[in-house]
């Protein structure tokens, strides 16, 4: 008589299916998983306890309790700590790393600071590691807990995942594989983008733009950069450059691509060489009284300290961004217009940028709603662990082998 159980390649996708639907759903009876997935009650319960087994699913009280005294209904809920993965920021002056579960909770999360453009890559790269081994610590897993990594990169990243950047700009990280330089030996697959991409990424999944559908973010650190969202995906470009914003010096009162930081920070400085003893007193108070060490964090202390001379300061550093806001608003016409990174809650800049903002055109019917990224130094990190997470859920659909035989049990 013939066998009626699946066979492996059957059993694998039945399996597949149901990660799905757990990925999908809050902790499910089996006659919901059975509605998602379409499979039979028998085979449901059947990968359940295989999944359970295997430490990737857990078995949950259910939501809700029979009336009657009839059988317990059986809930599930994946184990999301079966897999960790990592986001990297390798950013111009600091390298952030987070270590997320399945959901993208946060685990563990490490900083270095002190980077400039003229770093070695191969010191970058080190802090790099440095901040990984720190962050995998403070979750409690190991290195071969850990699936895949996403690395933000502060440059247009070509197809073939390698920076496309002129060169001298950040010394010689241009001439290293980073994929491979961060993989090392370690078996992970490694997967680098853009930093204003993955800040666009980060504001739909997990910040302040996660019900739009066409989103510009801008990246407004000490550089611009704008990762563009159409229909909830990214757009790239032929060579990675899409949201480049090297085009701002064509625009009238742009000096150029300048982030808040740098804005503020040359604005601030021009401000000093004509302001009174007692109008500079405060920002000259927070570089020990040398302007040369003047940073765009003092300006923005000393603006969220109340000081009237940065607060002008401020307003003047948001007048190019509103300018370069208008551009993007015309040229894209997004529904959202998030300002991403550690400078999107200086105080006063939001509606600094808002009152500079001109008259759009009469074409403009529909101006975007701009706000502030809830995730501040954190969304390229967080962007770049969204890209993990992505990952695995895309790799578990079409080459399962590539990630079920390496997902792990959940730190002790």
């Amino acid at each position: 008589m013939p066998s009626h159980a699946p066979g492996p390649a059957a059993r694998l996708a039945n399996q597949v299916a149901v990660l799905r639907a757990l990925h999908a759903l809050d902790e499910p009876t089996v006659t919901e998983l059975m509605e998602r997935t379409e499979l039979s009650r028998p085979t449901v319960h059947a990968v359940c306890d295989q999944l359970t087994e295997a430490n990737l699913v857990r078995e949950v009280e259910p939501r809700v309790l029979p009336a009657t005294r009839g059988r317990r209904p059986r809930s599930f809920a994946l184990n999301t700590r079966a897999a960790h993965l990592v986001g990297v920021d390798l950013g111009v002056a600091s390298v952030r790393v987070v270590v997320t579960d399945l959901r993208g909770e946060t685990r563990g999360e490490a900083q270095a600071e002190g980077l400039t453009y003229d770093t070695p890559a191969r010191e970058r790269i080190a802090a790099a590691h440095a901040c990984i081994d720190e962050a995998l610590g403070i979750a409690g897993i190991t290195r071969d807990a850990v699936l895949t990594v996403g690395v933000g990169l502060p440059a247009p990243v070509r197809p073939d995942g390698r920076l496309a950047a002129t060169g001298g700009y950040l010394a010689d990280l241009p001439e290293l594989d980073v994929a491979a330089e961060i993989a090392g030996d370690s078996g992970w697959t490694v997967l680098v983008e853009n930093d204003a991409n993955l800040a666009a990424l980060a504001e739909l999944r997990q910040g302040a733009a996660q019900d739009a559908q066409h989103l510009v973010a801008i990246l407004a650190g000490e550089r611009l950069g704008a990762g563009i969202m159409v229909d909830r995906r990214l757009v790239r470009g032929a060579t990675g450059a899409t949201g480049e914003l090297s085009f701002a010096t064509l625009l009238e009162r742009v000096p150029g691509a300048y982030g808040v930081g740098t804005l503020a920070r040359e604005a601030a400085l021009g401000a000093l060489a004509s302001a009174s003893p007692e109008r500079s007193a405060d920002l000259l108070a927070r570089c020990d009284g040398d302007p040369a060490q003047l940073t765009g964090k003092h300006v923005f202390d000393a603006a969220a300290a109340g000081d009237p001379l940065a607060r002008e300061v401020m307003d003047e550093a948001a007048e190019p961004i509103a300018r370069l806001i208008v551009v993007l608003q015309l040229l894209l016409d997004p529904g959202t217009i998030v300002i991403s990174g550690a400078v999107a809650n200086a105080p006063g800049l939001l509606e600094a940028v808002r009152r500079h903002l001109p008259d759009l055109p009469e074409n403009a019917v529909h101006p975007a709603t701009i706000v502030a990224s809830t995730l501040g130094g954190r969304v390229v990190a967080t962007g770049a662990a969204v890209l993990a997470i992505d990952d695995f859920w895309h790799r578990l659909s079409t080459d399962p082998h590539s990630v079920v035989p390496r997902l792990r049990a959940p730190a002790s």
